[in-house]
């Protein structure tokens, strides 16, 4: 991709390891990247550098002439669901290591702009092998600026209220913090109100204030549209009930939805529209797979359940859910714990109410966002469900109201390529 005032443009290299599938956040952060900095609204060329998978053909199709690499072969989130000892994670940090100082030494030799580095997603084993690639090619050649903006994402193993939730990540991540806290052109952002708390509280020196950055799944301001899907019979008396939204996964509780529908379906109201919306890997569990299965023929029978078993675009996204009444969470409260939801961020910006079954971060997040929550024992699902109205539909008011949080929120949902704009500029 070509911006039309080359000389001043800044090179932005995408290092993604979890970009694989054509779906998912990986995918969307990508996807906004190419769609918005085609517009040339912003002197910023961009490459991406990913992992293996169907995520280069999607996107090649449509920006044929952007630098798409299939670079990283680690398994980025090898240790997402529970973290070994050290001495058992130094060999995966050795060679994504070696794929982060890879992709940034070919860069640094053959590009021609200045060059910044945005590492989204980073739990703390990615974080510190980062860490590390920066450090071991500074040593190589004393005196080099590596301008990188790493995002964090995960909890470090100790919570807002400084509680050590998983002890092995809390050793992790206060020594990727103090491994990466000398090195210069490194800036640190966290994604959420909870984490920056939980990272400020381990109380380890930063030469800069770690800020929360804008949440890069979608243009925000750009997804208001109040038109209904075009391939819906949408009646102003239904009730659209949203019981999922994207990747197909158990964290989330996807495989739990036949056993929910199966319970309660002959309890609801005619005029209540059942609504699931997922994408799947392309390796799904077995559970998953039985799931997608039955639910597919409750479909064929049962007119109140509507699948769309496709990827939605932002557009579509939007969409669907300023036409939803109420949305679902039914994802695991132990997961979730101190996890954050894009999804959660959706809806806090699209103004659609929730409930749920359990307390997590979601339910506290959700209050930090005025999000219209609701908790209820999934006996009375039929009784709470069938109670409800169709929500009013919200034209212009996409504003928090003012409260204590309303810092967050604009940080939250600030511009996202503004806000790469500005840290770019910060960096040269």
């Amino acid at each position: 991709m070509h911006t039309t005032n080359v000389a001043s443009a800044t090179t932005l290299v995408v290092l993604d390891p979890g970009l694989s599938n054509s779906s998912g956040h990986h995918f969307s952060t990508a996807e906004l990247l190419l769609k918005t900095l085609a517009k040339n609204k912003h002197p910023i060329d961009v490459k991406i550098m990913g992992g293996s998978g169907n995520w280069k053909h999607k996107l090649q199709n449509i920006y044929s002439h952007t630098a798409l690499n299939e670079h990283f072969q680690s398994n980025f989130y090898q240790y997402h669901n529970g973290m070994v000892s050290l001495t058992e994670l130094t060999p995966y940090l050795t060679a994504l290591s070696s794929e982060y100082k890879a992709a940034m030494t070919h860069q640094l030799i053959s590009g021609a702009h200045s060059t910044v580095f945005f590492c989204h997603t980073l739990d703390w084993d990615h974080f510190l092998a980062l860490s590390i690639a920066i450090h071991q090619l500074q040593q190589a050649t004393p005196g080099l600026v590596i301008n990188c903006l790493a995002c964090l994402m995960f909890s470090p193993g100790r919570d807002s209220q400084h509680k050590i939730t998983d002890n092995k990540k809390y050793i992790l991540a206060k020594i990727a913090l103090r491994t990466s806290a000398h090195l210069t052109g490194l800036s640190i952002f966290a994604s959420h109100y909870e984490l920056k708390q939980a990272i400020d509280n381990l109380q380890l020196p930063q030469p800069k204030e770690i800020t929360i950055h804008p949440c890069f799944i979608t243009e925000w301001y750009k997804t208001t549209t109040q038109t209904a899907p075009a391939d819906t019979d949408t009646d102003t008396s239904d009730l659209n009930v949203l019981l999922y939204a994207g990747d197909a996964k158990e964290t989330k509780g996807f495989h739990l939805l036949p056993a929910l529908l199966k319970t309660h379906l002959s309890g609801l109201r005619q005029n209540v529209r059942l609504i699931i919306q997922f994408t799947c890997a392309q390796k799904i569990s077995p559970r998953l797979q039985n799931a997608m299965q039955e639910l597919n023929t409750m479909a064929v029978t049962e007119k109140r359940i509507v699948i769309y078993n496709q990827y939605f675009s932002d557009q579509q996204l939007a969409e669907l859910l300023n036409h939803s009444d109420i949305f679902l969470f039914n994802y695991s409260p132990h997961h979730y714990a101190n996890m954050s939801s894009g999804f959660l961020w959706h809806l806090a910006w699209h103004k659609v109410p929730m409930f749920t079954f359990d307390n997590s971060w979601i339910t506290r997040e959700a209050q930090r966002l005025a999000v219209e929550s609701h908790i209820i024992k999934q006996q009375n699902f039929c009784a709470f469900i069938n109670a409800l109205t169709p929500k009013i539909s919200l034209q212009h008011n996409k504003k928090l109201p003012a409260n204590e949080y309303q810092t967050y929120y604009d940080a939250l949902f600030s511009p996202p390529l503004d806000w790469l704009y500005r840290e770019c500029k910060k960096a040269q």
